[in-house]
């Protein structure tokens, strides 16, 4: 037996998130890591960063009010988040926000930024204007991150969210400043003409001749554009463009992740320790749903 309200709050000791977190472990298994404990955020903290974890997380809100990219987290609200999905762009508001707060194991934190991804598909017998059996090309629907925003965020919840970038870069971080999702260039289209323009580049037009004169101006970023190497195909050069979009998710995954008993879903938690590869977050733009009465938003959960 505990008596939580006899415990005091400490202060949650892993590094990265601004000050104003507090926590109270009410059990610790020794051997897996598993955990139960209540935790508190300060009115005003905030974290305007994802993050993604090696473990699952559950909780059960107790007292208060927080918006992250999901909506609201309020009383009664409770949630399930796989191991590996993202999740944060946390503001607290009025009178703080409890939790009790359950892991399968050790909590690590890995923050990620400007995220963005789009996803879609064809739809062969529904469309905007619902269900549509009669022969037809199929539809094509596209969804981003970019489009799940109104942009929703207030005034005061942006202004918390800056706060929170303030004190990383008062601590020497690398980061970039808020910007709410569904405001300026949509990086995925960004991502889009870049491919594009590498495709083009390597000769992937169909019949048509392609002038590699290089003359034209292209105004996106030229970043992964590496014209270092040709190839010879048939007699003819031709440049190779290397598009890097950096390191590939499946890089970093368990070794086991598509053989073990829990294969058929990357979200169960794996053994993680410290020196061991970063595993990149589960690739989804809203695969679950947390259960929460609040407004959604945002992509992973």
């Amino acid at each position: 037996m505990i008596d939580s309200e006899a415990m005091n709050w400490d202060a949650v000791p892993n590094p990265g998130p601004m000050p104003g977190l507090f926590i109270k472990y009410l059990h610790v298994d020794p051997v897996t890591g598993f955990y139960t404990r209540l935790v508190h955020a300060q009115e005003g903290w905030s974290d305007h960063r994802l993050a993604h974890h090696p473990c699952y997380e559950e909780a059960y809100t107790t007292q208060g009010l927080m918006e992250y990219n999901f909506g609201t987290l309020d009383l009664g609200t409770y949630f399930f988040r796989p191991a590996r999905v993202k999740h944060g762009h946390f503001t607290s508001m009025e009178g703080g926000c409890t939790w009790l707060l359950r892991s399968d194991g050790e909590l690590a934190n890995w923050y990620t930024q400007n995220e963005w991804v789009r996803w879609g598909g064809e739809g062969v017998n529904y469309g905007p204007n619902g269900l549509d059996d009669s022969p037809h090309p199929a539809t094509r629907w596209a969804h981003s991150t970019h489009d799940l925003a109104q942009p929703w965020r207030t005034e005061e919840d942006l202004a918390h969210l800056t706060v929170s970038w303030q004190f990383q870069k008062d601590q020497g971080q690398f980061d970039d400043p808020v910007r709410p999702h569904g405001t300026g260039a949509d990086p995925s289209l960004i991502a889009i003409a870049k491919a594009l323009d590498a495709q083009n580049l390597q000769g992937g037009h169909g019949d048509h001749a392609h002038d590699h004169s290089h003359d034209h101006d292209h105004d996106h970023d030229h970043e992964g554009h590496d014209h270092a190497h040709e190839s010879e195909d048939a007699g003819e050069t031709r440049e190779v463009i290397d598009l890097d979009w950096g390191w590939s998710g499946k890089d970093t995954e368990h070794a086991a992740e598509r053989t073990d008993e829990h294969a058929h879903n990357w979200g169960a938690g794996r053994k993680w320790k410290q020196g061991d590869p970063i595993p990149a977050p589960i690739l989804s733009s809203m695969p679950v749903r947390s259960r929460s009465r609040g407004r959604w938003d945002g992509d992973g959960m």
